[in-house]
C-alpha cells in the first residue's frame, strides 16, 4: 500500500485536495483535522484515524501522520458507525476510527 507520512510542527498546516478518500492516522502526537460538510475539527491521538470523503482536508497539531487512500470495502455504513458512537460513549471505550462524511471545498 502507498501511503505519505508527514512531521507537522507547532504552527504549521498541511491543506489536502483528496480525490479519492483517504485514511489519515496519527502515528505521534497530537493532531486535528477539519474534513466534510460539517465543518467541525475531530482529534486524534496516536493510534486513531479518520476516513475523508474526497474534497479539502486541513490538519493542524504536532506530530506524525500518514495518509493513504481508504480501502472502499472498510467503509462503515452511516447507521452501523452511529451505532458504535453510542456503544463507544456507553462503554467508556475509545473507537479507532472517525468517519467524515461529505465532501468538502474549503
Amino acid at each position: 500500500m502507498t501511503y505519505a507520512r508527514f512531521l507537522l510542527y507547532p504552527g504549521e498546516v498541511l491543506r489536502v485536495d483528496g480525490r479519492e478518500r483517504l485514511a489519515i492516522r496519527c502515528e505521534q502526537g497530537r493532531i486535528w483535522l477539519t474534513a466534510g460538510v460539517e465543518g467541525i475539527d475531530h482529534y486524534l491521538s496516536p493510534g486513531e484515524q479518520a476516513i475523508c470523503d474526497s474534497g479539502c482536508i486541513l490538519v493542524e497539531g504536532q506530530g506524525v501522520l500518514t495518509l493513504a487512500a481508504a480501502a472502499h470495502d472498510r467503509r462503515l455504513p452511516t447507521m452501523i458507525y452511529y451505532l458504535l458512537l453510542i456503544l463507544q460513549r456507553w462503554l467508556h471505550q475509545p473507537f479507532r476510527t472517525q468517519l467524515i462524511r461529505g465532501e468538502s471545498h474549503v
